[in-house]
């Protein structure tokens, strides 16, 4: 096993090669491709909009999101400035988000325009849900990419320890039931 320094943040130490491989492809997900410089930049321009609208470290942020590149820029953004945020499985029911959300306290929540709906069916039962963002235009909501686009494209990572919490993820295991466990950064 590899020794992590005690003080550690996990998005620093995926993007640490971005400068190296800037040109290559980070990701991709069916005609979208992204660049590893293209990644970095918007990781840290998530993480500036995550905290300009009120999101410090250990704040949950909930994702329910397609598997696009806005996914990894969401999850990284979140984790450099220390928040953790909560991947949630997008073929659930309302009633399972409604239980996840309040169960994770989650302040921020980020949501693919096809699954705004099941948001809609709960919100009134959400005391913790501060703001939502929705990736496509949904009238009512600010759009995931314009949010971030204003945003600088530098930003200084939170200073987070190898032990603290990177994400959290919700199994139904053998009980049925939405079970959160947190991953530790030296874990992810």
């Amino acid at each position: 096993m590899i020794e992590l320094p005690k003080r550690f943040n996990v998005a620093d130490y995926i993007l640490q090669k971005a400068d190296d491989l800037a040109i290559k492809t980070a990701y991709i997900c069916g005609d979208q491709k992204i660049s590893y410089q293209e990644l970095k930049h918007k990781v840290n321009q998530a993480g500036w909009a995550f905290r300009d609208s009120g999101i410090e470290m250990e704040d949950r942020v909930l994702l329910l999101m397609k598997d696009t590149p806005d996914l990894p820029i969401a999850f990284l953004g979140a984790i450099k400035i220390g928040a953790v945020p909560v991947v949630l499985n997008n073929w659930l029911k309302a009633e399972d988000y409604k239980y996840m959300f309040n169960d994770s306290r989650g302040k921020l929540l980020v949501v693919d325009k096809s699954l705004v709906h099941s948001y809609e069916k709960i919100k009134t039962g959400m005391p913790f849900v501060k703001k939502v963002i929705t990736v496509g235009q949904v009238d009512g909501y600010d759009d995931f990419n314009r949010w971030i686009n204003s945003k600088p494209a530098e930003l200084e990572s939170a200073p987070t320890d190898r032990d603290d919490s990177a994400f959290w993820l919700y199994s139904s295991g053998s009980t049925g039931k939405q079970i959160g466990r947190a991953s530790c950064r030296e874990r992810v």
